[in-house]
């Protein structure tokens, strides 16, 4: 379920950056670019929400995450892999 609506965030962020690139016009207006910077912030800030929820349903939260850890280190383990930096770099 994470999974899914992360990759439904990473389209929308895809989507909304290619309008901007579309209607460079548009790209000035508030709600435009208010959408725009939330849909793609949004993926990063779920996959950390899921590190420090500890949702091992996700491969990456399973293989870097865990229960034991403090909260500080369950955030800081979001780049422990490659996909957590190239999704902020990405998004």
């Amino acid at each position: 379920m994470l999974s899914l609506l992360g990759r439904a965030l990473l389209a929308l962020a895809f989507l909304t950056s290619a309008h901007q690139i579309a209607r460079p016009e548009k790209a000035g207006d508030a709600v435009v670019r208010n959408v725009t910077m939330t849909s793609q912030i949004a993926p990063f800030a779920l996959l950390v929400g899921a590190f420090v929820l500890d949702a091992s349903s996700l491969d990456l939260v399973a293989r870097f995450g865990g229960d034991g850890l403090p909260l500080f280190y369950r955030i800081s383990a979001v780049w422990g892999g490659r996909a957590g930096p190239l999704l902020l770099w990405a998004a």
